[in-house]
Formats: structure tokens, sequence, C-alpha cells
């Protein structure tokens, strides 16, 4: 929970700071929410390592999305150098 708090905190005062960011593509945004996203989702792991549940296949494969649009995210704005 403090996790949350302390995050959200950070990224409104980086839009309180700059308000240009609102209309920019803003990498340490998405940098920060997907790896805390991605923690949770490893930590839930660890922690169900011993027991097998329902929805033990879709954990992963949120967790494999999740990874994936990180990386495809925090590569920035690709169109601005394709299109150049």
């Amino acid at each position: 929970m403090i996790n949350l708090i302390v995050v959200s905190l950070f990224i409104g005062n980086q839009y309180y700071n700059n308000p240009a960011l609102y209309w920019k593509f803003n990498n340490i945004e998405i940098g920060i929410t997907s790896s805390l996203l991605l923690i949770y989702a490893l930590i839930h792991f660890y922690n169900n390592l011993k027991e097998s549940h329902i929805y033990f296949y879709f954990c992963y494969g949120l967790t494999f999305y999740l990874i994936s649009s990180a990386l495809i995210f925090l590569s920035g704005n690709t169109e601005l150098i394709i299109f150049y």
C-alpha cells in the first residue's frame, strides 16, 4: 500500500512541476508503474510456488504480457525515429 502512495505522489509531483508531460510520452511513468506491477506479480508467484491454483496459467500469461508490454512501451517514441 505504501508503494502505491509513493508512486502516486512521485508521478503527481512530476506532472505538477512539468504540466507539458501530459502531452509527451513519459518513459519514467511507464517504467515505474510497470516495474511495480512486475514486482507484485513476481512476489505473487514466489508466494504460490508450493500450491497450485485454478488461475495459475492465467497469472503466468498476464506476467508475460506485462513484461513484453513494458519493454515495448519503454522503447519510447519509436515513431519519431522510424518516420524521421
